[in-house]
């Protein structure tokens, strides 16, 4: 499991999203498969790596 992932506050947004009804990850198998996440989730991951390299 991914460090970003097992951060409370993380786990507390992906709760929150998927109680308004919306998959935080969905993926798409096969040759133009690919995978969909929520953008609060992004800006999440984004706001957290940003953090390292400044």
């Amino acid at each position: 499991m991914s460090p970003w992932l097992a951060v409370g506050q993380t786990t507390e947004l992906i709760s929150e999203i998927e109680s308004g009804g919306i998959p935080p990850v969905s993926t798409v198998m096969g040759r133009k498969g690919g995978a969909t996440v929520a953008k609060e989730l992004v800006y999440t991951y984004a706001c957290g790596s940003a953090r390292r390299f400044t």
